[in-house]
């Protein structure tokens, strides 16, 4: 069966941005990685009709570790590598709550003006 027009309207699909494909600067970063951020983009359709934003009018969301693990059937170290690459490659922002507390996640937007091709 082929793809019709009603198929793609309304199924769900996760996007990425297609700078993870076409910038050098996200060669390095994993498939999970990517993927990864499809999702948290997703995820963030459910904060914005959730009104989850903080005073800054900053969307956020929660998505442990262990949320991670059992979505993408990965480990531990894993789903703490996929956190980290977004961190580092500055996509993503967790703030640290404390023992027992949820960390706050935010998405971070893509810098284009930082991007080389």
């Amino acid at each position: 069966m082929f793809y019709k027009y009603n198929d793609i309207q309304y199924n769900n699909f996760y996007t990425i941005p297609k700078e993870f494909i076409l910038n050098k600067k996200f060669k390095k970063i994993s498939l999970e990685s990517k993927l990864f951020y499809g999702l948290l983009l997703d995820r963030l359709n459910l904060s914005i009709k959730n009104n989850w934003f903080d005073k800054d009018g900053n969307y956020y969301f929660y998505f442990s570790v262990e949320e991670t693990m059992k979505t993408f059937n990965i480990s531990n170290k894993t789903a703490i590598k996929i956190y980290r690459e977004l961190e580092e490659c500055d996509l993503l922002f967790v703030k640290r709550q404390g023992v027992g507390k949820p960390n706050i996640l935010y998405l971070k937007k893509i810098n284009f003006k930082k991007l080389d091709r």
